[in-house]
């Protein structure tokens, strides 16, 4: 199962050891790119054409679809679905496995009762088993972990002394999870998924990096409210920020202050204790932070498992030349071809994967949408009711299989679970063309930008997905233009409530399903491992509904496509609000930082990366078109949904003319500026968003103008706030 590297591939190194050998006067002291390596290589005839293509940079891209557009043929789909149904059983009971293994790895290692200095010097000992399970965890490569998720694939003397421990004694818990024929689905041949193997290896290494990384200053906080009564932002404070700029010495001492400075020693990562530096994100997880992970959620969630468990549903299995080879999906015929004699020459050609076969088969498919309804509209003409019912479904259909795969594109591997798929390709990385009649290293670009810009402030939540304020630069004295994406829109889009309703109505039809979700969910208070057991109990149930129905992952692709489109038409929405009339622009675009969890149970988070990824894409279609820019900028969200958009006055909650049922008269959404009624004798009331969207566009506009931003809207310093808690210590 070791790794290779592909035939003809040179790596920097090697380039520039040949560049030596030939011409060592050709070598600067800057360090050049890969790319100018290998031009510069190529010119003086040190590398072939193969190498030289096969060492070119690459940029990875994804693209997403669903699997019948790609192929028709059953055999073919329901081969790929049997070995997504193993991959995904495989995956799970790997994860159980491994937790299995590091629990029994940390048996015998005491959990203190307070986390000292002497708990650090402990967990980094020899002794210790927290260096070897970090290895084993961070390794995708490792050995004891590939065998974690298929034990099989070896004999039973060469397994590692841990899976094999956890094989014969403690199977009960995860044998159920076993897929039946996973041996037989590969020809017989073991080999065929050890590529596979390695994909999960990496996943799980990948989710256990994020599990412990980012949520150890979480875990702490809640640790340090629960056992020493510290409040949050205390305790955030001095684990993350410096000690000297906040006044904690009075409310945190003794033994609370001591387990946190030990606390911030570790995630620092630093060998001692520095109470300046702001600490951030730990970088790596070293075994005296996977010992703290440890530490930590012993005493405020003993019920967790140790490591990330995957949960029991279709996976996105992995695929590629080798995995395809032994699923002998080169030898599936179509039945449209109706050759025998002349059968696909590999799987991608079976699965119409590449750019000829895929734009090809896409094409195909818009132009049968677009048949399909001209005759559809032909009866429809008596009523103009009808005709716009048509026209509107005509471009709703128009838009559906006219993506495109890039030309010069190469698909490396493909993911599927049964339903989509997501294309992984490679494409070459391309040099920035230089003008010829300016500097070198100017990029050449025909874009012409006018004298003032348009603007546009979008502020994210979870109540209104996005809010916008758009100012055109051809009416920059005018009110700003708002385009909102409500949560009721933005729910419809992506089938949120059907989806919830077709998943309880399944579960109240199917009375196994019914008893084993409520057997789980009274298990909640019980140990891991009893609530496997239980899960063990209803194996039948669970995995006919999770892993071998196709329904949830057909919603969940629903809800891919209807939150793409969604986003899509609120970017243009919102990149037109603010164009001028004028073909020749360009428009800053200021989006909020902040970063939203879900309100409430059933409830989505704000979709922050994808609206700025949204707007990415608009604008690079429109750049392609005509004389077209846009910049992204992050806004620092600080006080822009409190203060007034007008005159900067800190605004107040709105009255409401009746109190709610809970005996409130202060409106949440509304905000009310008392300067600004005052002056005006009109009640200033404004939506809480459409003030931050409108804050924010101004902050875009100082930033492309390089003013700074207002004393009001401006984060005070570490100095600042010292003094401030300083002069009302000295008040009391």
């Amino acid at each position: 199962m070791a790794r290779g590297r592909r035939a003809g591939h040179l790596t920097k190194a090697e380039v520039e050891k040949r560049l030596r050998e030939s011409a060592p006067d050709s070598m600067s002291d800057d360090v050049p790119s890969m790319m100018e390596l290998l031009v510069c290589a190529r010119e003086r005839g040190l590398v072939t054409d193969q190498e030289f293509e096969m060492s070119w940079p690459t940029d990875v891209t994804t693209l997403k679809c669903y699997l019948a557009s790609l192929t028709d043929d059953p055999s073919l789909r329901e081969r790929l679905d049997a070995y997504v149904q193993a991959y995904s059983l495989l995956y799970r009971r790997g994860t159980l496995i491994a937790n299995r293994m590091a629990d029994r790895a940390c048996a015998g290692y005491p959990v203190d009762d307070l986390w000292t200095e002497e708990s650090v010097a402990k967990a980094s000992s020899t002794d210790a088993p927290f260096a070897p399970l970090t290895s084993m965890l961070l390794r995708s490569n490792s050995l004891e972990l590939k065998q974690a998720f298929l034990p099989e694939r070896w004999h039973v003397d060469k397994l590692a002394l841990g899976v094999a421990a956890v094989m014969s004694n403690e199977a009960v818990y995860f044998e159920h999870l076993k897929p039946d024929g996973w041996l037989a689905m590969m020809g017989g041949r073991v080999t065929g998924w050890d590529n596979a193997l390695n994909r999960m290896c990496s996943k799980f290494a990948v989710n256990v990096d994020v599990d412990v990384r980012y949520h150890i200053v979480q875990r702490a906080i809640k640790h340090a409210r629960m056992r020493h009564g510290i409040h949050k932002r205390t305790t955030e404070a001095i684990l993350t920020k410096t000690l000297r700029s906040w006044r904690v010495w009075s409310d945190v001492s003794g033994d609370a202050m001591e387990e946190l400075v030990a606390m911030r020693r570790v995630v620092s990562g630093k060998p001692a204790v520095d109470l300046t530096c702001v600490v951030e994100v730990p970088t790596v997880i070293t075994p005296e932070l996977f010992a703290l992970h440890r530490h930590v959620l012993h005493h405020i969630e003993p019920r967790h498992p140790l490591l990330p468990v995957a949960n029991l549903g279709r996976k996105f299995a992995y695929l590629d030349d080798k995995i395809a080879h032994h699923l002998e999906l080169e030898g599936v015929h179509s039945k449209k071809r109706n050759r025998v004699d002349q059968p696909p020459r590999t799987w991608r050609d079976a699965l119409a994967i590449e750019p000829a076969a895929f734009n090809a088969r896409r094409t195909e498919a818009r132009r049968r949408i677009r048949r399909c309804l001209r005759r559809r509209a032909k009866g429809r003409n008596a009523r103009a009711r009808n005709r716009r019912r048509a026209a509107a479904a005509r471009r709703r259909c128009s838009r559906r299989g006219c993506g495109r795969m890039p030309t010069d594109a190469k698909v490396s591997s493909i993911e599927t679970d049964g339903v989509s798929v997501v294309i992984a390709m490679k494409r070459p990385r391309r040099v920035k063309k230089v003008d010829d009649g300016g500097d070198a290293g100017q990029e050449d670009s025909s874009y012409a930008p006018t004298q003032q810009p348009g603007f546009v402030g979008i502020d994210l939540g979870v109540a209104k997905p996005i809010v916008a304020a758009c100012l055109p630069p051809d009416h920059p004295d005018q009110k700003p233009r708002s385009v909102v994406l409500t949560r009721g829109s933005y729910y419809r889009r992506i089938y949120h409530d059907p989806r919830r309703r077709w998943e309880q109505a399944r579960r109240m039809r199917n009375e196994p399903l019914h008893s084993a979700l409520t057997a789980i969910a009274d298990s909640a208070s019980e140990t891991f491992e009893t609530r496997m057991l239980v899960e063990a109990s209803h194996v039948n149930a669970l995995v006919d509904e999770f892993v071998r129905e196709k329904g949830r992952a057909a919603w969940a692709m629903r809800a891919y496509t209807g939150k793409r489109s969604c986003l899509d038409s609120t970017a243009e929405a919102v990149l037109r609000a603010a164009m001028a009339s004028g073909s020749s622009q360009e428009i800053v675009v200021g989006v909020g930082n902040a970063k939203f969890a879900p309100g409430g149970r059933g409830q989505k988070s704000a979709p922050v990366a994808a609206t700025s990824a949204a707007i990415q894409r608009r604008a690079d279609s429109w750049s392609k078109a005509g004389n077209f820019k846009v910049e992204l900028l992050s806004i620092d969200e600080w006080r822009t949904t409190m203060c007034c958009s007008a005159c900067g006055a800190v605004t107040e909650a709105a009255l409401l003319n009746q109190p709610t049922e809970a005996g409130r008269n202060r409106s949440r959404r509304l905000r009310q500026c008392t300067r600004c009624t005052l002056e005006t004798g009109i009640d200033a009331i404004r939506d809480r968003d459409v003030q931050g969207a409108r804050n924010m566009m101004e902050l875009a506009r100082r930033a492309w103008l390089g003013i700074p931003r207002p004393a009001h809207l401006t984060r005070p310093s570490r100095q600042q706030i010292r003094s401030t808690t300083t002069a009302g210590a000295c008040l009391h």
